[in-house]
């Protein structure tokens, strides 16, 4: 084996219908499915309390522990209407990431339990008729 982490398949689910959420404005019976569909996810959970997203606006984050990492992927959307707002990654326990010996001058990295490795934020989306047009 290589060392790469595998998905299985909740995981690849769980991704795969973020990417479709986050992907472009849906009408909210779509998402609504989509939702749905996200709720039948073994480990899927939803925070009890409102997070900051990158841009820092509130956001519910609906989750699920990455197999085989030490961190969840957190999927945002707004309190308000359940839009995508964004997505981070966020560390579950400390952690130590060791560089291969061929990476010369590379020094452990240290994390520790809710640190956010990945961070972003949508602040806008439209669907336009044409490149460059305005909503």
């Amino acid at each position: 084996m290589n060392g790469a982490v595998t998905e299985d398949e909740e995981e690849q689910t769980f991704r795969g219908l973020g990417v479709l959420v986050g992907s472009y404005p849906l009408p909210p019976a779509a998402l609504a499915r989509i939702y749905r569909a996200m709720a039948t996810i073994p480990g899927l959970e939803i925070t009890g309390h409102l997070v900051k997203d990158a841009a820092g606006r509130e956001a519910v984050a609906v989750t699920r522990q990455e197999e085989g990492t030490h961190q969840r992927r957190e999927i945002l959307l707004s309190p308000y209407d359940f839009s995508y707002a964004g997505l981070r990654f966020v560390v579950t326990e400390d952690y130590e990431l060791e560089w291969p010996e061929d990476f010369q001058g590379a020094s452990a990295q240290k994390y520790t339990a809710g640190d956010i490795t990945v961070d972003s934020a949508r602040t806008a989306a439209a669907v336009v008729d044409a490149e460059g047009a305005k909503p």
